[in-house]
C-alpha cells in the first residue's frame, strides 16, 4: 500500500498536530492560564506514564465544555463495545477467574462480620490465591496483546509502581459486559480506546487550546483542514 494511501493512526495524528502547533503562534497566557497549563501537562505526564488522573480533577483544571466533551467521547466509546457481540476468550476467562474470587472474597467477609475469624482467615487465604491467578492471567494475557488494555477500566502495569493489588478494589474491572475489538487500538483511528486514552486526549487538546492563538477569522476550515492534511502527508514522505 502506498504510504499516502495508508490509514491515520491516532499517533499519526498527533505528530501531525504536534508539527502544525510549531507553527502557530502561542498566546501570552495570564498568571491564572500558566497555572493551569502546567496542571495539565502534569496531567498529561501523568497518563503518558500509565497512572491514572481522577475525574474530579479532570473537572477542575477543564473547562465545562472540554470536561463535557470528554465524557461524551467515553460515552461513545463505551457505546462501540456494547453493539459488539462478544468478548475475546481471554477477557471471558479473566471474568471467570475474577467472579471465583470476589465470590471467596464475600465469603471471607461475610464469615468475619458473624464473628467466624477461624474460617475467615483460612478464606482470606484461599481468596488471595485466586486473586493472584487473576492478576498472573491478566499479565499474561496483556504480554500476548497488549491491545487487551484497553478492556479495562483503569491503567494496567505490573512495574514497581503498579496499583494492582490481591485484594477486591484492586483487580481491574472489565468495562462492558458484551464487547468486542475489530482491531488493534493502534491500527486505526476509529478503533476502539481506554478510558486512560481518552482522558489524554481531551487533555492534550485543552493544552493546546490554552497555548495556541487560535486562526484567523478569515481562514477557512476546508484552508485549515487542507493544511492539515497536508502536513500529514508531508509526514509520510519524511
Amino acid at each position: 500500500m502506498n504510504a499516502k494511501n495508508k490509514p491515520k493512526t491516532l499517533n499519526d495524528i498527533r505528530k501531525a498536530i504536534a508539527k502544525a502547533n510549531n507553527q502557530r503562534k502561542l498566546r501570552k497566557l495570564s498568571l491564572a492560564e500558566s497555572k493551569t497549563a502546567e496542571k495539565l501537562k502534569t496531567m498529561i505526564a501523568s497518563l503518558k506514564s500509565g497512572k491514572n488522573v481522577q475525574n474530579r480533577q479532570l473537572k477542575t483544571w477543564l473547562t465545562a465544555t472540554q470536561y463535557q466533551d470528554m465524557l461524551y467521547n467515553w460515552d461513545a466509546q463505551r457505546s462501540l463495545r456494547q453493539e459488539s457481540k462478544e468478548k475475546p476468550e481471554p477477557i471471558k476467562k479473566y471474568e471467570k477467574l475474577l467472579r471465583v474470587a470476589i465470590f471467596s472474597y464475600n465469603k471471607a467477609d461475610a464469615f468475619s462480620r458473624h464473628g467466624k475469624h477461624s474460617t475467615a482467615k483460612k478464606l482470606v487465604n484461599q481468596t488471595d490465591g485466586h486473586f493472584e491467578r487473576v492478576l498472573e492471567h491478566l499479565e499474561e494475557i496483556i504480554q500476548i496483546d497488549p491491545s487487551l488494555k484497553a478492556w479495562f477500566d483503569r491503567p494496567i502495569s505490573f512495574g514497581h509502581k503498579s496499583d494492582l493489588g490481591l485484594d477486591f478494589d484492586s483487580v481491574p474491572r472489565v468495562i462492558v459486559s458484551r464487547s468486542h475489538f475489530g482491531q488493534s487500538t493502534k491500527s486505526s483511528v476509529l478503533s476502539f480506546q481506554s478510558k486512560q486514552d481518552v482522558k489524554l486526549q481531551s487533555v492534550e487538546a485543552a493544552l493546546n487550546e490554552l497555548l495556541y492563538e487560535t486562526p484567523e477569522k478569515d481562514v477557512s476550515s476546508s484552508t485549515k483542514l487542507a493544511k492539515l492534511l497536508e502536513v500529514m502527508n508531508e509526514q509520510d514522505d519524511d
